[in-house]
């Protein structure tokens, strides 16, 4: 039973991409197999295929690693196994087409080619059609490789043909991705983009047919499948193309990152619809379950278990059809699409810039949309701007090297050749560039940070709505989580009692219109202050000052931590801020790292921030890093001051935030870079 649940937990950490801690339980239970069949008289079936399946899972993490060779080795044992001593053909199947894969990989084309026509075949007499989708698409890559791209195309169109009939899109999208991929080299741009942007589309379909815990290979296939557009619309020189591009991929990042279409519905579908839809999908899961159980049993079952799958989809199909009709806003948020650009273009002013990077492998790109046009800039590959970005934050005694700046803006900001009437620079960040402070690169401009060209829209709704009073909780009383259990995750970092903020009282107190301090600073009192009412619709800001967690595995879990009282754990989730209306001007997260979350590459960061957007403000100032008790609340003063000042006009978020940093630029205490960089503002920029 050890070994078992050591395979059970090795292939979960496969299926997060943890490989390293994925082999070590893979391997351990291989040794618990072992020992205990050599133990035995007479070994039992059972026994036999666990120990066989463990050996393959053991070879797939090898194979996934890179090493080949011991890869090559498991699954060859895995593969005797099911061969002379189980006499499982199923199974047998799934060695070979694993073993094409992996031959493929090493670059042994024959060999590959006989493993996938092998599994193929097995696959089809066994009546598992759509099993031998996957060795069926590693064979027409394997085509690709070896320059044979007639046959290559005839095998794709066959593959997507079959896999949009039997309804396995990831399979779809991969093939369409494919042929996309063979037009490209062929000189033809036009017929790539129709296939890649069909691609996309389709990876972007009904909750059933894309799983939420997509794991770590399927997400590498996503990253192809969206990059691929950019690269056809650069083929071309097209900004319109290559704006909807990076913008679909975007558009995903909430449905990755925060739980998955699954969660996201929860949050967004009415209560009666979501759970109609949460029925449909475990029908369908159920009877996906039982086709697969059918396999190798004969035609009738197999035949019965499939005519169960096709009612359980259809069910399904009905449900999304009235998700569309009865739904629309929550069906926007759980199936996002790209605006256009030029709708994009008609809401910034002239003095500002859109700049929505892409990093691409080869060659990496920032596309700068203006008021009046849309321009292409390259940029250098992935691994050189990476380099530079570790570099700023490589320094031990500090969070942000400036002497390291410079070389960051060659690469990222001088190649976008700015005219100086751009005054405001919003950034859409692609993966790790979300940690870059964009304020250290170009102080002379006002900088905010969006989501995406079509998330910039959807706030820009706001851009008129104002409230009066700001509600601020700071100086949390952390002495009541002594000695309080907290569920296992939450151990790590918000394991123990926490260190008093003492000047996050005086920040709030500074500051709010109405403060909540020590006892007072609680989760029940930012929902009842943040829940609109018919005196006061709408808050100018919240500010919540205290310490801050990002859980950049599951940025659900990223939070800001209160005191507790009654049920509440004073632990206020991403999920949670999710789940709430938040009418706010501004949200303040004066808190360590409530900007950090979890990046993914081709869609951006998803955390803290990103959270109180969803929920409703069109407006976050958070930071990158770690931040200096004093030195946040002399910063909070300052922007607050200048934001929301007591006399005279306000001025905008980004305005405010550019004059803040650099007051803090010339204090005698805070000038250190790390004191004032690492404010980002995400969001509307006034």
């Amino acid at each position: 039973m050890r070994g078992e649940a050591l395979m059970l937990l090795g292939d979960i950490r496969l299926e997060l991409g943890q490989l390293d801690r994925a082999l070590t339980h893979h391997t351990a239970a291989v040794e618990i197999m072992r020992a205990h069949l050599g133990a035995a008289r007479s070994p039992n079936a059972d026994d036999l295929f666990a120990l066989a399946a463990t050996q393959g899972s053991l070879g797939i993490t090898y194979m996934m690693m890179g090493r080949h060779a011991d890869a090559e080795a498991a699954l060859l044992a895995a593969l005797e196994v099911f061969e002379k001593r189980v006499g499982d053909p199923f199974n047998i199947a799934i060695a070979m087409a694993i073993l094409g894969e992996l031959a493929f990989r090493r670059g042994d084309y024959v060999g590959a080619l006989a493993r996938t026509q092998g599994a193929v075949q097995s696959f089809e007499q066994l009546s598992a059609e759509e099993s031998a989708l996957t060795p069926r698409l590693t064979h027409c890559r394997i085509l690709m490789a070896r320059g044979d791209y007639a046959e290559a195309q005839a095998c794709l169109l066959e593959t997507r043909a079959s896999a949009e009939r039997l309804r396995f899109y990831g399979v779809a999208v991969q093939a369409m991705t494919d042929l996309a991929e063979l037009h490209l080299r062929a000189g033809k741009p036009q017929d790539a983009e129709m296939l890649a942007f069909g691609a996309v589309d389709l990876l972007g379909g009904s909750l059933a047919h894309l799983a939420d815990g997509e794991g770590a290979a399927a997400r590498e296939h996503r990253l192809r499948t969206y990059q691929l557009p950019i690269r056809v619309a650069l083929a071309q020189d097209d900004a319109e193309a290559c704006a909807e591009a990076l913008d679909e991929a975007r558009a995903g990042a909430f449905l990755e990152s925060f739980g998955g279409r699954r969660v996201l519905s929860e949050i967004a579908l009415p209560a009666d619809l979501h759970r109609r839809l949460r029925a449909a999908e475990e029908d369908e899961k159920e009877a996906w379950a039982a086709r697969r159980r059918a396999e190798g049993t004969g035609v009738p079952r197999v035949r019965e278990a499939g005519d169960r799958l096709k009612a359980a989809r259809a069910s399904s199909d009905a449900i999304h059809e009235s998700m569309q009709r009865t739904a629309k806003h929550g069906a926007d948020l759980v199936y996002p699409r790209a605006a256009a650009l030029s709708l994009v273009q008609a809401e910034l002013a002239p003095h500002e810039a859109l700049v929505v990077y892409g990093l691409l492998e080869e060659r990496s790109i920032a596309l700068i949309i203006t008021s009046e046009k849309a321009t292409i800039a390259r940029l250098g590959p992935e691994r050189e701007i990476l380099a530079a970005c570790e570099a700023l934050h490589a320094s031990k005694s500090m969070y942000v090297d400036a002497s390291k700046a410079p070389a960051l803006a060659n690469q990222l900001i001088a190649p976008l050749n700015l005219p100086a009437a751009v005054t405001r620079v919003l950034i859409s960040p692609d993966g790790a560039l979300a940690y870059v402070p964009f304020s250290l690169l170009m102080p002379e401009r006002e900088i905010a940070y969006v989501p995406s060209g079509t998330a910039y829209l959807a706030l820009r709704a706001q851009k008129d709505l104002r409230g009066k009073e700001i509600v601020a909780f700071g100086d949390p009383d952390y002495s009541r989580h002594k000695g309080t259990e907290r569920p296992a995750l939450y151990r790590g970092p918000l394991e123990g009692s926490f260190l008093r903020l003492k000047s996050s009282g005086d920040e709030a107190r500074e500051n709010g219109t109405v403060s909540f301090t020590r006892e007072q600073a609680t989760e029940a009192n930012v929902r009842a202050a943040v829940k609109p009412t018919r005196k006061r619709p709408r808050l100018r800001s919240l500010l919540l000052a205290g310490h801050g967690f990002a859980n950049t595995e599951n940025p659900q879990l990223s939070c800001i931590v209160l005191a507790p009282s009654g049920d509440d754990d004073g632990i206020l989730l991403a999920r949670e801020v999710m789940s709430m209306e938040i009418p706010a001007d501004l949200v303040v997260l004066s808190a360590c790292e409530s900007v950090r979350g979890r990046v993914v590459r081709a869609e951006g960061l998803q955390g803290l921030a990103q959270a109180f957007l969803f929920a409703g403000s069109p407006r976050v100032l958070a930071t990158l890093w770690k931040v200096d008790d004093p030195a946040a609340r002399e910063f909070v003063r300052v922007f607050y001051g200048h934001w929301n000042p007591k006399t005279g006009t306000p001025k905008g978020a980004a305005t405010a935030l550019r004059l803040t940093q650099a007051h803090m630029r010339q204090h005698k205490d805070f000038h250190a870079p790390d004191h004032w960089s690492g404010w980002v503002l995400w969001g509307l920029p006034d």
